[in-house]
């Protein structure tokens, strides 16, 4: 059950959505549109931080492998490359830039549907054609988001497979 605390319906009680009485629009965009995107921006959160943790890290132990072939440390310089091929290939693995610029896709395009829809007149939003345009773009928003962020769970699993 999703409750929310910032809409209410007529007798005060906060809204519910038992999954399965209708709801109006307004209600799926706070629902629905804004839990994924308050979800989502979680997550790039989590995924920025991550991400140039990653980068950081490969870029300070590229410049000590040259430092080390200054000193004259030659054999630790292919110690250090593979260790900086370790990191880059668990970067490019966890493919956070395809997976930061699909979650920043989504949500500026969930984004400006919410603006479409705020734009419409109130007479505009009580039309069917609306309402479904609303609600069938951001579920195909929300499901193309979801549908790659498997595919590199789908992609490792078919890999494992082969082997």
């Amino acid at each position: 059950r999703s409750m929310l605390t910032s809409r209410t319906v007529s007798s005060g009680k906060p809204a519910l959505d038992d999954g399965r009485s209708p709801i109006s629009a307004e209600l799926y965009l706070e629902i629905r549109m804004k839990t994924q995107m308050k979800i989502k921006l979680e997550e790039l959160a989590i995924m920025n931080v991550r991400n140039q943790r990653v980068s950081k890290t490969i870029k300070a132990i590229t410049i000590f492998s040259g430092a080390t072939a200054a000193l004259s440390l030659q054999w630790m310089v292919p110690i250090i490359l593979g260790v900086t091929a370790a990191f880059g290939s668990a970067q490019d693995f966890r493919r956070y830039g395809h997976r930061i610029e699909a979650a920043n896709s989504m949500v500026v395009q969930l984004n400006e549907l919410k603006l479409w829809w705020m734009g419409l007149s109130m007479y505009q939003q009580q039309l069917p054609h609306s309402k479904d345009r609303l609600i069938l773009q951001a579920e195909r928003i929300i499901l193309s988001e979801i549908t790659s962020a498997h595919e590199v769970s789908t992609k490792v699993d078919s890999y494992d497979e082969k082997e």
